[in-house]
């Protein structure tokens, strides 16, 4: 049973939807698992903020932010920031 929601962002959906087919179904894998175990071994706290994380998945970064929503702790996808080829 999932812990958290997750929400994503519209922008960040249309960033993954751009992405090659290989990366789009690693990344899916990689936040449907996190609403298991929000923190997996490959994260890392975003320094100067509060409650964001990065999350490497392959050559990829995913930002996520955890929030209480309606009182629903919740995964926000924030975006892709740096692509690495």
């Amino acid at each position: 049973m999932a812990l958290y929601n997750i929400e994503w962002k519209h922008s960040t959906q249309k960033e993954i939807k751009k992405l090659p087919k290989v990366f789009i179904k690693k990344i899916i894998i990689a936040i449907e698992k996190l609403a298991e175990n929000p923190f997996p071994k490959n994260s890392r706290k975003i320094t100067g903020t509060e409650n964001t994380y990065r999350i490497r998945v392959g050559t990829l970064f995913i930002i996520i932010m955890l929030i209480l929503l309606n009182f629903i702790p919740t995964l926000l996808c924030l975006g892709l920031p740096i692509i690495l080829f």
